[in-house]
């Protein structure tokens, strides 16, 4: 099966999924560089795999490569690493290297070149009672406090008068998005925090991160953490909304408040929504797994992609998901996958992996692949989760989208998901229109992700297990 995926074109090549040639790569580099066996191996890890590509005349001929190495997403820029064979005409060249370059800028931000690095400037922060880093015994002491606790990019370390009381970092930053998610974690030996103190010491902070080229941090936190959610509405960060039952512990569902702060953002004082909780037990069945096969109305299913027996059937099945992942414009994938060049891959990596690990794929009743529903990410109790959803494009308009999500609410509700929560960038208008249809809109983060040569908003959109509306609220 053809593994190439063309994701970008010029009149006379086609650029798109490296994995395809990646031998044919290997001895173009040992031919132009001089250099063997494992040297080219260590040639190739300098090259982010995302952002690498094969290069193919009009009939499919290898012809070359392009990527980037030495990546600094927090100074926009990177080296491009660009080979052909010598019969490539330099026309041709300026326009490949032209359309990769405008890639790189629209998709994760890079407008700059083999230049030499600037001078980093000194990113102090003022307040006395910040120190940047963590020292391993206070890390140690903070991992023992909060099992939970994530690695923490620029961190830094709260004190007062040589005693430690917390710790702040961010995790999941991703700079090519421009955006990170705020963790606090506070001494549980000190109890009575001021919340206009802790206000000014997140202020401070989102300074220093914001100085560091981060532009949108997120922070969510249960409505129980009466301090913490008092410090956050003192600081500039915005509240924006809240997931109903995004909070999960070993007991309760509570309501999940979502704050967020850019350089450009007016603090917003909505008033936060009251604290609500339930058992979280009242949603416990007797199920643990999910459906292997789910009927739907024309012979279309829901299928459990990893339980796919017919190696000619998954074939089909991963061409057909390949070809939809090369239609970036009219294949909506809800985090925005244009970013990177489609790899068939294997059980390690790439479109195979994503496919084999997908909730379930649709197909309809010539077993030809539609779409797929997938949980994302969720709690460790499974009690919330983040789904998203995608509809190849001539099945798009039809209603698919709705039957299959609908249906997957039930299936995780029966699985005693509280609720289920989807995060919408505004680029993706056909997923906003259907999740606005069948599930509660909770709020917009604003400038959240990266591509298309901006920044785009998030929306953020929950379904509720029916069970709610029966129980006694807290």
């Amino acid at each position: 099966m053809d593994k190439f995926i063309k994701k970008l074109e010029t009149e006379n090549y086609e650029i798109g999924s490296f994995d395809a040639f990646i031998d044919e790569s290997s001895k173009l580099i040992t031919d132009k560089q001089n250099i063997t066996g494992e040297e080219v191996v260590e040639y190739l890890k300098q090259m982010p795999t995302t952002y690498r590509a094969s290069i193919v005349d009009k009939d499919g001929n290898y012809v070359g490569f392009i990527g980037v190495k030495n990546v600094d997403a927090k100074n926009e820029k990177a080296d491009i690493v660009f080979m052909t064979f010598d019969d490539v005409n330099c026309s041709d060249k300026n326009e490949i290297l032209e359309v990769y370059k405008n890639y790189l800028y629209e998709c994760i931000n890079i407008k700059k070149y083999d230049q030499k690095p600037k001078k980093e400037k000194s990113n102090i922060i003022r307040s006395k009672y910040i120190t940047p880093g963590i020292d391993e015994k206070t890390l140690s002491i903070y991992k023992e406090m909060y099992p939970d606790m994530p690695k923490l990019a620029l961190p830094v370390t709260l004190s007062m008068n040589g005693i430690v009381f917390g710790v702040i970092g961010l995790t999941n930053l991703i700079r090519t998005n421009k955006r990170a998610d705020l963790k606090i974690y506070l001494s549980k030996d000190m109890v009575h925090f001021n919340a206009e103190f802790i206000a000014k010491l997140i202020d401070d902070y989102l300074s220093y991160a914001h100085k560091d080229n981060i532009w949108s941090i997120n922070y969510e936190i249960g409505a129980g953490q009466s301090t913490l959610v008092s410090a956050l509405n003192e600081s500039n960060m915005s509240y924006y909304g809240t997931v109903p039952f995004g909070d999960i512990d070993l007991v309760l569902a509570g309501n999940l408040l979502m704050f967020q702060h850019t350089p450009q953002i007016l603090t917003n004082k909505l008033a936060i929504q009251n604290e609500v909780y339930v058992d979280k037990r009242i949603f416990d069945t007797n199920r643990d797994e999910m459906s292997d096969m789910i009927l739907l109305d024309d012979g279309y299913k829901m299928i459990r992609p990893d339980l796919i027996e017919d190696e000619k059937l998954f074939k089909s099945v991963l061409k057909d998901f390949s070809k939809a992942m090369s239609n970036r414009d009219n294949f909506t994938i809800p985090l925005g996958d244009d970013k990177y060049f489609p790899q068939i891959g294997n059980e390690k990596y790439g479109l195979y992996k994503a496919l084999k690990n997908y909730s379930y794929i649709v197909l309809d009743k010539n077993d030809n692949f539609i779409g797929f529903i997938n949980i994302l990410r969720q709690d460790k109790y499974k009690k919330h989760c983040e789904i998203e959803v995608a509809i190849v494009p001539e099945k798009q308009g039809q209603g698919i989208g709705t039957i299959v999500t609908n249906r997957f609410y039930e299936e995780l509700f029966a699985l005693g998901y509280a609720s289920v929560t989807s995060k919408v960038f505004g680029f993706n208008k056909k997923s906003q229109a259907l999740f606005d249809q069948i599930s509660e809109y909770n709020g917009q983060r604003i400038q959240s992700y990266y591509v298309n040569g901006r920044l785009w908003d998030m929306n953020v959109y929950t379904k509720l297990n029916p069970l709610v509306e029966k129980v006694k609220i807290r």
